[in-house]
């Protein structure tokens, strides 16, 4: 038996609870909260590892992702890098880059390691992930990009890096929301100014 720790998002906005099977109160976008699932089929591995990761246990996650049978880990390796990136752990994000979890790799609803870097403002985390191979663009589910994570919660370095790494300023959501027009929305003015120069310079 093992205990599988997803991700679901909180809500983006009211508009985009419709129709959830949980929808938690939220201060803010692009905050989440773990479901745990077991699946009585499989070994704890996973959910050790997950563990480990939220204590900052380097030593263990090292042991792990040494002796694991990555094939067991393939559908769930976006769980443990997105788990690192929430965490903000830099030296446990190398072990699991180091033990070839695919970066780009979602969760059910989309959402990349480097999407939860972006939106923790955490800058050295998202320019691993860049390094190893992320892809900047990459949208969740709903079209959000790890650009507009970054913006709505008014990470400036992040933001800067992102576009410097071809990061798409003009990319919609499907509700055809901008990185902009989040930052308007979560009145991060500081951001506002920052967006409208980048897209000034690119000539947009």
């Amino acid at each position: 038996m093992r205990t599988l720790l997803l991700f679901a998002p909180r809500a983006w906005r009211i508009s985009l609870t419709t129709g959830r099977t949980q929808v938690v109160n939220s201060p803010g976008p692009f905050e989440r909260i773990r479901i745990s699932i077991v699946d009585s089929d499989t070994d704890m591995d996973i959910t050790s590892l997950i563990e480990a990761i939220q204590a900052g246990d380097r030593a263990t996650v090292q042991t792990l992702t040494q002796t694991w049978d990555q094939t067991e880990f393939n559908d769930q390796g976006s769980v443990a890098l997105i788990t690192a990136a929430e965490q903000g752990d830099t030296e446990i994000l190398h072990l699991l880059i180091e033990a070839n979890l695919n970066v780009n790799q979602g969760d059910e609803d989309g959402w990349t390691p480097l999407m939860e870097a972006s939106a923790g403002g955490y800058v050295e985390l998202v320019k691993q992930l860049l390094t190893a191979g992320a892809n900047a663009n990459t949208p969740s589910n709903e079209g959000i990009t790890p650009l507009m994570a970054a913006a709505a919660k008014g990470h400036t370095e992040v933001v800067t890096l992102l576009v410097e790494q071809g990061a798409d300023l003009k990319a919609k959501d499907k509700n055809s929301w901008t990185a902009l027009i989040w930052a308007s929305a979560e009145k991060q003015s500081d951001m506002v100014n920052l967006l409208q120069t980048l897209r000034s310079k690119a000539g947009e």
